[in-house]
């Protein structure tokens, strides 16, 4: 079982290439272990041994790895899935903490890509606010969520312009800022996904003030970037139609 939370440690060693630092192991496994303790040898003043956590990663030989931007992609066989692994520090965010409480943070993770610059994102709190959404809207979230990232390359194939500007985590936290309503109005799934549809269609101007799906972020950073989702609804209106006559 690949223990992503150990992993997310491991970005300073992985980034900088030590070997003493991030070692590989060709073993009937492929589990992420317990950190072991090196003495750095830089680091010895008056006898005293100052001791850094290093990430043991465990992988079968015959696996092919390749390093990424952002990630390490680790390429499965028939019986074990591809695996993209993102190595992040720890981030806590204390800007709202006025009392010096030292529990009183938002926790996310902070990724240091090799291009350069660093991201900032949180995880858990997407993960907890899709969940959320999901069970408010009787699953209908998730179900618009695959329709939309599916109508995308729909829309790809039959040769309308996409910019790379469109992701899928972007259509998912853009999903996640239509009012439940939308969701739960029809029971019938391309109704609810016609619904979500003409909700942002008749909201692009509110674009700006979303959030992503941790409820945290802003989700259009930048002007460009807002313009191209505004866009990118008005083509799949169009694209897509759905009948609602009753049979």
């Amino acid at each position: 079982m690949f223990n992503f939370n150990s992993f997310l440690f491991c970005k300073q060693a992985w980034r900088n290439g030590k070997a003493s630092s991030v070692r590989y192991y060709a073993e009937h496994s492929c589990a992420l272990r317990s950190y072991g303790q090196v003495v750095n040898p830089c680091a010895r003043r008056k006898g005293i041994q100052r001791k850094r956590n290093i990430l043991t990663i465990h992988i079968i030989c015959d696996w092919r790895i390749s390093r990424h931007d952002k990630s390490i992609k680790v390429s499965g066989n028939t019986y074990r899935v591809d695996a993209d692994v993102v190595p992040a520090y720890r981030y806590r965010d204390y800007s709202s903490d006025y009392s010096g409480n030292p529990l009183n943070y938002i926790g996310g993770i902070e990724i240091h890509p090799d291009s350069g610059g660093k991201i900032i994102n949180f995880p858990e709190q997407h993960i907890r606010q899709g969940r959320k959404k999901n069970r408010e809207t009787n699953l209908g979230y998730k179900k618009c969520v695959r329709i939309i990232k599916n109508m995308k390359n729909d829309m790809l194939s039959s040769r309308i312009f996409v910019p790379n500007t469109i992701s899928s985590f972007g259509l998912e936290s853009l999903l996640w800022n239509v009012a439940n309503g939308e969701y739960t109005r029809y029971s019938s799934l391309g109704y609810k996904f016609d619904d979500v549809i003409r909700f942002l269609s008749n909201n692009k101007n509110m674009f700006d003030s979303y959030k992503e799906a941790n409820g945290i972020k802003k989700l259009f950073p930048t002007d460009e970037v807002l313009k191209s989702y505004q866009d990118f609804i008005t083509k799949l209106s169009s694209f897509f139609e759905y009948d609602r006559t009753e049979v």
